[in-house]
């Protein structure tokens, strides 16, 4: 009876409410992980994580406009590879991963992370649907350190040693770990599908990451990164080096920014054509001078109208 009274109490909260009380209540009882049921299916995170499993459970949905981009450009190409990098627990390639024909290759160091993602494809998706591994990308091969976010299990980073600036959020007090990191080059198997679509998101590291990757680059039709200056400089690189390492593989882009809907991106995206890559590196640097605290997604590509609508 106390059960009926409870479960029809939270009927009457709000989505967000009732995701947040029952988080609270489970870290009462000292549980650290739940599975939620959303728009993506059942996934698996630790409830210390607030942003990127937090997000999940609160909305049931998550980076809506990513998933939506890469479902349509595989569903036109009629399939193709796709390569997560920094896929954290699956939000994002598992989706991806159910269009026909698609192969998807998901990187996440983190080991706990990686747990979460191992089960979450077996929850949502075939084995040959989506292959985990569980390394960081990198400039070359290596044992490194990488440092752990207490709340934000997005936001682990490589630690580079002997950064110059003033750090933001900590980061020399968070616990780190060792990672094994392999260049992009010896991760992607010979004779993967085309097309090739790349999502990488590693706080930072994608400029190191490009430098051990001109292989698959080169052969990268569509790819969307974060851009975050401050984490750039943290990893050890410069918006120079992240933007040098793109330009001779991709000739146009666009940011995209943060949590667009999907339905309005891909709308825009079929009404104008991309801006040549040089537009697009001015409004990164001037970005990068202006405002290097803040984050924003950024679309690369090889021809301007991948998403145009066609006459």
């Amino acid at each position: 009876m106390l059960r009926r009274a409870i479960s029809a109490s939270l009927s009457l909260l709000p989505v967000t409410a009732q995701s947040t009380l029952l988080a609270f209540l489970a870290r009462r009882r000292n549980i650290a992980f739940l599975v939620a049921e959303g728009a993506h299916g059942s996934f698996e995170g630790s409830l210390k994580d607030n942003v990127i499993f937090g997000e999940y459970l609160r909305t049931r949905n998550y980076a809506e406009h990513i998933i939506a981009l890469f479902q349509d450009f595989f569903s036109h190409a009629g399939g193709g590879t796709f390569i997560d990098i920094g896929a954290n627990i699956g939000l994002v390639s598992i989706p991806v991963s159910r269009t026909p024909a698609v192969k998807c290759i998901a990187l996440e160091p983190e080991p706990v992370n990686y747990g979460c993602l191992v089960r979450n494809i077996q929850r949502n998706a075939r084995e040959d649907q989506v292959g985990p591994l569980n390394k960081a990308v990198y400039k070359e091969r290596a044992s490194i350190a990488f440092e752990l976010s207490e709340t934000n299990w997005g936001d682990h980073r490589i630690r580079i040693g002997n950064i110059q600036g003033q750090e933001r959020y900590g980061e020399s007090g968070r616990r780190t770990i060792e990672v094994e990191a392999v260049p992009l080059d010896e991760l992607v198997p010979a004779g993967s599908a085309k097309p090739i679509a790349i999502k990488i998101d590693i706080q930072g590291a994608e400029a190191s990451a490009f430098l051990g990757g001109q292989s698959i680059l080169s052969q990268t039709d569509l790819m969307v990164s974060e851009f975050w200056p401050y984490a750039i400089v943290r990893a050890g690189s410069s918006a120079e080096d992240f933007l040098n390492a793109l330009e001779p593989h991709f000739a146009f882009g666009i940011t995209i920014g943060h949590r667009t809907a999907a339905t309005g991106l891909l709308d825009q995206l079929r009404d104008q054509p991309l801006k040549p890559f040089a537009e697009l590196r001015t409004e990164l640097l001037r970005h990068a001078g202006e405002t290097p605290d803040a984050y924003t997604d950024i679309l690369l590509a090889k021809a301007n109208d991948l998403f145009l609508r066609k006459p």
